[in-house]
């Protein structure tokens, strides 16, 4: 098994179903499904149900996605040391993003990042807030952006005040 696989499998269970999983791997569906039937053949063992919701795992995929989520995590752990060592900083910045903020704030923060760091290489991840902070919260991503007061595991500031104005024709 090779990061490929981890990736793969991480990202049908993460979507739940396989022709989305196929899109957002940029794979058609056949593709996907021998990739997947590669995968189970090589392990000796059923890790899919594939109902008319979706899929869901059985107890030897669900092992086997926790496997991928913490190979793929020790890859990056690894590549990342190895780029410390050049001191040069590099490497891979995962983000997550509430969906306003990605589209109004985060743009400009991104530009002037990519500026003082050009060999970081940037995900970006949107979702509602409390997704967000589900995903910071399980190590998914490394900073969040979120609205809101959610419990997290690390530190928070306050980003933006934003006004809210009432705005009206005649007195209400």
């Amino acid at each position: 098994m090779d990061d490929r696989e981890w990736q793969t499998f991480v990202t049908v269970v993460d979507e739940g179903n396989i022709t989305r999983a196929a899109e957002k791997l940029f794979l058609s569906q056949p593709a996907l499904s021998y990739r997947l039937r590669h995968i189970e053949k090589a392990l000796g063992h059923s890790l899919l149900l594939r109902t008319a919701e979706g899929i869901a795992l059985t107890a030897q995929g669900e092992i086997f996605y926790d496997y991928c989520k913490r190979m793929m995590q020790e890859q990056e752990a690894l590549e990342n040391a190895m780029n410390s060592a050049s001191g040069k900083i590099q490497g891979t910045l995962k983000i997550a993003s509430s969906i306003n903020f990605a589209d109004y704030e985060l743009p400009a923060l991104l530009r002037s990042f990519r500026e003082q760091y050009p060999d970081v290489h940037i995900q970006v991840t949107t979702a509602f807030s409390h997704q967000v902070v589900k995903m910071f919260n399980t190590g998914d991503c490394m900073v969040a952006f979120a609205r809101g007061g959610y419990d997290v595991s690390g530190k928070s500031e306050l980003l933006l005040a934003e006004p809210y104005c009432l705005v009206y024709k005649e007195l209400v």
